[in-house]
């Protein structure tokens, strides 16, 4: 499963806004797509399609978080 390892840079966090943006670019995707904070088994991962998921998430300005996508793999 690829990953990708991303740091908040917003100052006020992941917080509903952007959180909202993030959410509607996943539900775009043909993939089921996870985020975790960093040090966090892939177990602990949440759905990153859910603006409920990135809310529980409560990622800060500078924390990183974890993203891992699963599904068909797209050539462009």
């Amino acid at each position: 499963m690829p990953e990708r390892t991303a740091t908040i840079a917003s100052r006020s966090g992941l917080h509903a806004r952007p959180a909202s943006i993030f959410v509607e670019e996943v539900n775009k995707l043909e993939l089921d797509v996870t985020i975790a904070s960093e040090g966090t088994g892939a177990d602990e991962a949440l759905d990153a399609a859910s603006i409920l998921s990135l809310m529980t998430l409560g990622a800060s300005y500078g924390d990183v978080v974890v993203l891992r996508a699963d599904g068909p793999l797209i050539k462009p």
